[in-house]
């Protein structure tokens, strides 16, 4: 038995109102006061059994004395003369009054029985009134108390006690960031204040989630929130509150649903979850979610698309775009968290090559003859029509003249990204911020039409067609509406296509799953990243884009009416990703100089990087018109080679130097060009609807890609590099050696890509991971495409011309040319990553070294030459395959859980 502690304190004011009598409560605790009409004081005795095991009865016993040196500090300054008042006004005292009668009817942290209520209810009003109308609140010992029988408050049976607890603490916390501080640092109060997110009084789960929001304003008390599983309470809270419309929603149509589903309170309630969500997942959002069990957030997946998509397109219940847009960013983060890759070519991409190429010969022919080559038309089967035919279905095309409206109201902005980053958490960051938002000009939409430069009625030559963008006219009338100007709504696009604008919409294998499955089968068949799909719609008698090339191989999918199409011979073969080229369609001047193909539904025309081109619903009854700015070529459409190239390659890359004309693939026959100008075209082709999938060729997985990999996997081996008379560690400290030995690695990477630039092999797509539906390649079938490469570095890699390049990119301001470096900090160690990050201030530094700004330029020559030489003899090709497959799985991966993040939010 432990002896007892008491422990006793006394003390005397002027005034005590409030207090009198005895009061005695359990666990060893007493209090005593008395009113005197003389000396009046007040004795209070607090005892403290030490060998109570009951925590709550300690703090309270605790907070009593410190409520009592309340008293003492302001008998204190009475005496000394600092104020007349030793409580310092009437609202002190009251507030010290509430106080101690809060502790007595709380007692030592046991439920507040219906008995108390009112009394409780009275204690806390007054300390409302007394803390928002001074500065009291910003007292410790007012933050002690609260806290102290908060955890007793928030166990209250009575409804009314719990509303007001939690109202004052929010109002309290609004009002001072540090009783904020001690609020977040007592996490068994937040526990039990989750609780009742689980209440059946609406009322409280507001007031609730209204605390939520206002802990939520501080980054730290976002972090303690969510560990203690605020995220998905509040999903849960959120999905019961709008059960009435998910079981609605299935099978009928989100548009026609009634106002009437939700009650005003459960509408109340439910943009209070929302608000909470909002401000808990701001620039938050992986960590929130990162707390929910795996199987939850699978589960939570389709509800939450449901609420998502009923917020979204329907205005019945407002909300606030911030908060609805909260939900979208969990949607995506959470599909973006699921391991779903798979890269094997299986059945279902089998059956959508065969519908779109048809058989294994078709498919052989369109391989060895055309990818990468020449143009090809191919007339779609049977199969293809049933592909086209699915698409009808889900866009409800048969049954709405302009179906696109429904397509647009159901789409929200799909955000680019960098294309190097291969971490999910980095490209969520990334998109964060515009994830939920409405399609955005130029970026997700286009609205675009070809006009005279000599305002003509119709079309000229290239040299007098410009490319008029709605968006320019949307923006000059709407100067002070950035949101007009920025965000394309329905009735815009609409408006436009009756003007004769043509409808570019981006990204739709982030909208529409039937298209994302096409795009995924051609990505794996042709060995890359990502295929992107684009939709455009052109009223009749309309072009849409001037004559261009694409820096991405074109498969245009004729979906309903027809089109025709000019083709010209390109200037410069296969430009690589994001390359620009001034004046590539000069060539493009004479109206007779172009090959032109109407496509009809189902046809799909193969238009290979580089190729320009120009697509229009013109009738044929429409003559060329010439004006007078219309300049005329003299060059000849005879030629569709890519020009003579040394450059040695392997079986299906050889670059073929034709003097015939080019030839189109059509019906599984191969057919001279000038039977297409015999081919005869509608005479009204009316409007045109058509996909067309870009294969984009990423600079890792070009031929170049690959040199490139070998290079650095040559460099991060652990031996020496011989360099003239010295010998530069592969690892160790960052000595000028070692320097030197990165300078020329780099140097090196830029002379690989001269050659990449002077040599079309090298931009071509490299196919080692491709899985074409026939398997008639494999990775040993590329072996000497890849020593022909290198011995095109040995020959041609320059160091003179690699440094140049480096010196003019120091001196240019804001220059860009070596950020395609970039990506190999992907297949880099840490060690050399400045390289990557910012080459341009690599460079810059280490040629001022002290030891290498006094080279002799013909020393430092010999130095490149050397360690060129022993890249070339050491240069390993299946080291480097391995890397690139490895490389490709990081890219397919990141893009695969990005679409199927869009593709949650637009289905």
């Amino acid at each position: 038995m432990r002896k007892k502690n008491k422990r006793k304190l006394q003390l005397t004011s002027e005034s005590i109102l409030g207090v009198g009598d005895s009061h005695r409560h359990r666990g060893g605790k007493e209090i005593h006061g008395c009113h005197g009409s003389g000396d009046r004081h007040l004795s209070i005795e607090v005892r403290v059994e030490e060998d109570c095991v009951n925590t709550s009865q300690k703090t309270y016993a605790c907070l009593l004395c410190v409520w009592v040196c309340i008293f003492q500090r302001a008998k204190k300054a009475s005496k000394s003369g600092c104020i007349t008042d030793p409580w310092g006004s009437n609202r002190r005292r009251t507030l010290v009054v509430a106080m101690v009668h809060l502790f007595l009817f709380v007692g030592k942290g046991e439920r507040v029985d219906y008995g108390r209520q009112e009394l409780v209810i009275e204690a806390l009003e007054s300390i409302r009134r007394a803390c928002l109308s001074s500065r009291l609140q910003q007292d410790e010992t007012i933050f002690q108390g609260l806290l102290a029988v908060m955890p007793a408050l928030l166990r209250s049976n009575g409804d009314s006690v719990l509303v007001r607890s939690i109202s004052l603490v929010e109002d309290i916390v609004l009002d001072s960031y540090q009783f904020l501080m001690n609020l977040i640092r007592e996490t068994s109060v937040l526990h039990k204040l989750l609780v009742h997110l689980g209440s059946a009084d609406e009322d409280i789960q507001k007031q609730v989630c209204h605390l939520i929001s206002t802990i939520a304003s501080c980054v730290h008390g976002k972090e303690i929130l969510c560990r203690l599983g605020a995220t998905q309470k509040l999903m849960y809270l959120l999905f019961m509150v709008t059960e009435p419309i998910m079981d609605s929603i299935n099978g009928k149509d989100v548009l026609r649903l009634s106002s009437n589903l939700l009650s005003n309170g459960q509408k109340f309630l439910c943009s209070s979850v929302l608000c909470s969500l909002s401000k808990l997942t701001l620039n938050n959002v992986s960590e929130c979610l990162g707390t929910v069990w795996q199987g939850c957030q699978v589960s939570a997946l389709k509800p939450l698309q449901n609420v998502w998509t009923f917020f979204r397109n329907t205005s019945l219940y407002p909300v606030d775009d911030d908060e609805i847009r909260a939900v979208a960013k969990m949607i995506v983060s959470l599909t973006m968290e699921l391991e779903s890759l798979d890269d094997e070519f299986n059945d279902s991409h089998m059956k959508i090559i065969d519908d779109l190429f048809g058989k294994e010969g078709e498919f052989t022919h369109f391989w060895d003859e055309h990818w990468e080559q020449y143009p090809s038309l191919i007339s779609e089967g049977v199969l293809g029509g049933e592909l086209r035919l699915d698409l009808f279905k889900s866009w409800q095309i048969d049954g709405d003249p302009f179906f696109l409206r429904k397509l647009l109201t159901r789409s929200t902005t799909c955000p680019p990204f960098s294309c190097d980053k291969v971490e999910t958490s980095h490209i969520f960051k990334e998109i964060e911020e515009d994830i939920g938002r409405p399609i955005i000009f130029g970026q997700d939409i286009r609205l675009v039409k070809s006009v005279c430069s000599a305002g003509c009625s119709q079309l000229c030559s290239i040299h007098s067609v410009h490319e008029e963008d709605y968006h320019k006219v949307i923006r000059a009338e709407n100067m002070n509406n950035a949101e007009k100007v920025m965000y394309a709504d329905v009735e815009t696009c609409v408006h436009a296509y009756e003007m004769g604008y043509t409808i570019a919409l981006r990204g739709l294998e982030f909208r529409c799953p039937h298209v994302a499955a096409i795009a995924e089968a051609l990505a794996i068949c042709f060995g890359q990243a990502t295929v992107g799909a684009n939709l455009y719609m052109t009223p009749s008698n309309a072009q849409g884009f001037k004559p261009h090339h694409d820096d991405h191989c074109v498969l245009v999918w004729q979906i309903k009416g027809s089109k025709v199409w000019k083709l010209w011979t390109p200037k410069v073969p296969l430009p690589r990703l994001y390359s620009q080229h001034s004046g590539i369609e000069r060539g493009c001047t004479d109206e007779e100089d172009f090959c032109k193909v109407s496509l009809k539904e189902g046809n799909i025309l193969y238009i290979p990087r580089g190729f320009p081109h120009a697509a229009s619903t013109q009738t044929r009854s429409q003559t060329p018109h010439v004006c007078s700015e219309q300049i005329k070529s003299t060059q000849r459409f005879t030629n569709c080679s890519r020009g003579s190239e040394s450059c040695m390659i392997s079986r299906g890359y050889t670059d073929k130097i034709h003097d015939s004309t080019p030839t189109f693939h059509s019906d599984s026959r191969c057919v001279n060009m000038p039977n297409f100008f015999q081919q005869v075209l509608e005479d009204n082709i009316g409007q045109s609807l058509h996909i067309t999938f870009g294969v984009e060729v990423e600079p890792p997985f070009e031929w170049e890609g690959l040199i490139h990999m070998a290079l650095q996997c040559w460099a991060a081996e652990d031996k020496d590099i011989v360099l003239g008379r010295k010998v530069l560690k592969a690892e160790g400290c960052e000595t000028s050696g070692t320097k030197s030995k990165y300078l020329y690695l780099g140097l090196l990477h830029v002379a690989v890509r001269q050659c990449g630039d002077d040599c079309s092999t090298f931009r071509k797509a490299c196919l080692i991971a491709a899985k074409p539906p026939f398997g008639f390649y494999g990775i040993n079938e590329f072996g000497s495409t890849f020593m022909a490469l290198i011995d095109n570095v040995a020959n041609k890699a320059s160091f003179r011309k690699a440094l140049n390049i480096v010196l003019t990119a120091i001196d240019t301001p804001d220059s860009n040319s070596l950020d395609w470096m970039h990506w190999m900090h992907n297949i880099s160690g840490a060690q050399d990553s400045t390289i990557w990050s910012d080459p341009v201030t690599f460079f810059h530094s280490t040629l001022m070294d002290d030891e290498i700004r006094y080279k002799r330029l013909e020393d430092m020559e010999i130095e490149f030459s050397q360690m060129k030489d022993s890249f070339i003899l050491c240069a390993n090709y299946a080291q480097a395959s391995d890397v690139f497959i490895s490389l490709l799985q990081k890219y397919r991966s990141v893009r695969q859980k990005y679409m199927k993040g869009m593709l949650y939010l637009h289905n």
